[in-house]
């Protein structure tokens, strides 16, 4: 596993994790951090496509930096992405502070059936009720598992008010973060012609 991330000073004690399901705005939040300043875990193994046209900001080797105290904590003072059934993995060896995503499920399920439409991929073999439920229910358990760990402090922010208010946005990423990133870049990011898998309220 390649550990040989480029040196750079931590500028915040902790590290920064952006989680959330899939297709829930995972990526366009990394993309914020990016442009504000800040420096992130990315391989550039899985590149832009349709789905996502600005990147994916995935990193495969994150299991092994879970596995290993000193490799996560070189992580501080930068931000990387963890999909959400992976992030109860997070060793309590360093501080966290976790910007979560949530989406609503309808929009997460048809963006995810369009996704697949788009890669010529089958869709899922249960229903999107199904699907739902299961994922209302992972959700509510896993984000009341990360309330109790002591170490990890979370920011929840849904898709759609990211979108709207990119500026507001960003400025509760910003306070929560303490970090000094620049604002107007963030907002910059946000596209709101890719709010593409939308129903409405």
């Amino acid at each position: 596993m390649p550990h040989d991330l480029p040196a750079c000073p931590p500028a915040l004690p902790f590290v920064t994790i952006v989680s959330g399901l899939p297709r829930s705005g995972t990526s366009l939040m990394m993309q914020m951090l990016r442009a504000g300043g800040m420096s992130v875990v990315c391989d550039e193994q899985r590149q832009a496509d349709l789905n996502n046209p600005q990147g994916y900001f995935e990193s495969a080797c994150l299991p092994g930096f879970f596995a290993e105290p000193v490799p996560f904590k070189s992580l501080q003072g930068r931000a990387v992405k963890v999909v959400f059934p992976l992030v109860l993995q997070i060793p309590e060896n360093c501080p966290v502070r976790m910007l979560f995503m949530q989406r609503d499920l309808a929009e997460i399920l048809l963006s995810q059936r369009n996704m697949l439409h788009r890669l010529g991929l089958p869709g899922a073999l249960v229903s999107d009720t199904q699907m739902a439920a299961y994922w209302a229910r992972e959700l509510k358990t896993g984000l009341r598992k990360l309330a109790d760990r002591s170490h990890i402090s979370v920011l929840e922010l849904t898709f759609r008010e990211v979108l709207n208010e990119p500026r507001r946005a960003a400025e509760m990423v910003c306070q929560f973060l303490t970090a000094e990133l620049d604002q107007g870049q963030m907002a910059s990011m946000v596209d709101a012609r890719l709010y593409r898998s939308q129903i409405s309220a």
